[in-house]
């Protein structure tokens, strides 16, 4: 829920609609108040989000930068190079933002089909486990048990 600005949402109540029947309006507007069908709203903001993310893959080529699959826009994803210069995710409600926001994260991405960007995701998963890993010493219980102890700042106990 919104703590400042105005509410969204002011007042609701079932009406009737060409394209849904029976369902939930909302009293909306900043000048003129209108009552505007949810179920409309929803269908307006999926197709807004398909034709921006047609838009994108436009901007990048229309195929995976890898294998140069094309047939389908909802198996292309895009992928950050560097995830420390991510300002925000692309999917979702990402594409939503102006076209120039939207270009510039474009230009921090590569497009890849689904197969490619999780392949990709996996490499980079099982290279951070081997550079994180230490390699295993060959301590006794008892030097084990002298370690924590010091670490812990405790007196060794026979």
């Amino acid at each position: 829920m919104k703590k400042f600005g105005r509410k969204r949402v002011l007042e609701t109540v079932f009406l009737y609609c060409n394209k849904h029947g029976d369902s939930e309006h909302v009293l909306a507007g900043i000048k003129f108040k209108k009552w505007k069908c949810c179920a409309c709203t929803v269908d307006y903001s999926a197709v807004y989000r398909k034709k921006r993310k047609k838009m994108a893959v436009d901007y990048k080529g229309g195929k995976c930068e890898i294998c140069g699959y094309c047939r389908s826009i909802a198996v292309l994803n895009f992928h950050h190079t560097d995830p420390l210069l991510k300002e925000y995710n692309l999917s979702g409600t990402g594409l939503c933002k102006k076209w120039k926001t939207v270009a510039k994260e474009l230009d921090k991405c590569q497009m890849l089909c689904f197969n490619c960007h999780h392949e990709l995701h996996e490499k980079i998963d099982a290279d951070h486990k081997i550079s994180i890993q230490r390699k295993p010493t060959h301590y006794g219980r008892k030097q084990i048990h002298e370690i924590n102890s010091r670490k812990l700042g405790r007196r060794i106990s026979p």
